[in-house]
């Protein structure tokens, strides 16, 4: 039993003070993350190729409003986390258009850990599933939301239709992974936290 114990203690200290559960969180959510924008960004290029002139830009209009809100909270934790480069504020724009606010906060918290800041690797562990919770209620579900709607009116998810659409099958379907994702790591970090920890 206590080397049981013990065996659990040294795998909560590797990865620079986080658990096997939140280091996986840390890689896993910003990988779900990445594959729901590239997959929205393939339809979205579709439809503008399509000529669907009004999905795309209620499409764009959603993914440009989730990430100027994203860029402007990680401008933010940027700025309060590395007060000594300020030029960092103005990254946080660029990287909530481009779908990257996952991989920054990911990168920040490895970087935290690797020098044996594990409080505020954790702490930013926690941040990052906020920054994932904001981005699944003003990009995730809405986009699946829409394209959702789009594929049940026009019958592109419809099996039997020659309007089948697998790409936006596959794009609602990510979505909804990635969310289940977002909402559930949170949990069970907190919760493998206690069984690794002494």
């Amino acid at each position: 039993m206590l080397r049981v114990r013990e065996s659990r203690v040294c795998l909560a200290e590797c990865a620079g003070g986080l658990t096997p559960c939140q280091l996986f969180g840390v890689i896993k959510t910003p990988l779900a993350g990445l594959a729901d924008n590239f997959m929205d960004a393939l339809v979205l290029a579709k439809w503008f190729r399509e000529g669907h002139d009004n999905w795309f830009w209620a499409g764009l209009s959603i993914h440009a409003f989730a990430g100027t809100c994203l860029g402007v909270r990680t401008s933010q934790n940027l700025a309060e986390r590395f007060p000594e480069s300020p030029r960092l504020l103005f990254a946080g724009l660029p990287l909530g258009w481009l779908g990257l606010t996952p991989v920054a906060a990911a990168a920040v918290i490895l970087q935290e850990g690797s020098h044996g800041h594990e409080d505020m690797a954790q702490e930013d562990e926690k941040e990052m599933q906020i920054t994932g919770s904001v981005e699944l209620v003003l990009e995730a579900l809405p986009q699946a939301m829409l394209q959702s709607y789009i594929g049940i009116s026009y019958g592109f998810f419809d099996l039997s239709s020659e309007e089948f659409d697998l790409q936006l099958v596959l794009s609602v379907c990510i979505a909804i992974f990635a969310g289940r994702l977002t909402l559930f790591t949170g949990e069970s970090a907190e919760r493998h936290l206690k069984l690794f920890t002494p």
